[in-house]
């Protein structure tokens, strides 16, 4: 892969993402119009991503953003030791992953910030 790349998905979703086995890592953070945050994925990410990352000594950093209109997207970033991000890819949710991960997110945003999604865009917004 070349340094930067963005690329499409392959769609493989050989294991499914579950409420049980998606949660997030670091704050959420209000930028470029979006409320994003990182995911930790707790099952084998090659069979969901179709990656190599055992093979070449790479992981997967997942993130998650929200718009002021509801609804979520994801991009996973191929990442190796050297701090190189190999590529970029804009990942396709289901709807089953989207309502997933709206719950989720819904419930990390209030533990963090004592505010829902829709809150904190607007709290954001407001200054």
């Amino acid at each position: 892969f070349q340094k930067g790349k963005t690329m499409r998905e392959k769609n493989v979703r050989e294991i499914n993402l579950t409420k049980e086995n998606i949660c997030f890592t670091n704050k959420i953070s209000v930028e470029d119009n979006v409320i994003a945050a990182e995911c930790t994925l707790l099952f084998d990410v090659d069979k969901y991503f179709g990656t190599t990352t055992k093979k070449d000594n790479t992981w997967i950093s997942f993130d998650v953003c929200w718009t002021p209109n509801g609804s979520v997207h994801a991009e996973y970033r191929l990442r190796s030791f050297d701090d190189c991000c190999k590529c970029l890819v804009d990942w396709r949710l289901t709807e089953e992953e989207q309502e997933i991960i709206l719950d989720k997110m819904e419930e990390y945003c209030m533990q963090e910030t004592g505010k829902t999604l829709q809150e904190l865009w607007d709290s954001y917004e407001a200054e």
